[in-house]
């Protein structure tokens, strides 16, 4: 199933997790698809009393306590196709992959709608509630900051690839496992729409495939690169 994040009913659907293990994740057999959406998280609401960071493009913060029922976030899921590379039956590979870690974020959609572009930074509520909204998010789903990518829309990297001579041919396939933050707005007429998104790598995996499309036998069995935030 293909998802949208602006459609947050599609969203909803997607099953509930607290974690995604990449491993666990990637497809047992060969996917044509580039993008698979696995789970999301449980929604995270944001206190009346720090809605004043939220900079809502169409709401003021007169306005918000009218027409709005609830601000909260959610972390989805979702494994990203990089790259393959194709191993000839006999063949002795041992070469040196780019790989390229582009964020959909960045590159399909405006500015005004990355998340860090709609949460401002400080306290908000008073002695007893000293709430940060970046703070909360950036603890909530374990990234170091929301502006990731904010420089460029893709980070790279370059792999060793060495494998042994097989008796068949083989494809060693690249995944992402990417945390999408969304922002939402939920409307006093029960309406929800999407203000602010970010992407996330977290992990990328190599998989190996046999020649019929299937996880091979000496695929590893580790992430390759394990990280929460990658320098651009």
């Amino acid at each position: 199933m293909e998802i949208s994040y602006t459609d947050w009913d599609k969203v909803a659907s997607l099953p509930i997790v607290d974690k995604v293990e990449i491993m666990a994740a990637v497809p047992r057999t060969m996917d044509s698809a580039t993008r698979i959406w696995l789970a999301r998280t449980q929604e995270n609401p944001i206190p009346p009393l720090a809605w004043s960071q939220i900079l809502d493009p169409s709401l003021d913060n007169s306005a918000k306590n009218l027409y709005v029922e609830s601000y909260f976030t959610v972390c989805v899921f979702e494994l990203r196709w990089v790259d393959h590379l194709s191993i000839p039956i006999g063949q002795t590979n041992e070469k040196i992959v780019k790989l390229s870690h582009e964020s959909k974020v960045r590159s399909s959609y405006s500015t005004k709608l990355f998340i860090e572009n709609v949460i401002e930074g400080g306290l908000s509520g008073g002695e007893q509630l000293k709430f940060n909204v970046k703070e909360r998010l950036t603890t909530a789903y374990t990234v170091e900051t929301l502006s990731e990518y904010s420089q460029t829309k893709s980070d790279s990297e370059q792999v060793t690839v060495s494998y042994k001579a097989s008796p068949e041919d083989r494809t060693i396939v690249w995944w992402d496992l990417t945390k999408v933050i969304g922002l939402y707005r939920q409307s006093t007429e029960n309406t929800v729409t999407l203000i602010g998104l970010g992407d996330y790598l977290t992990q990328t995996v190599a998989v190996t495939y046999d020649k019929n499309g299937i996880v091979a036998a000496d695929s590893p069995t580790k992430p390759l690169v394990e990280t929460t935030n990658k320098s651009n």
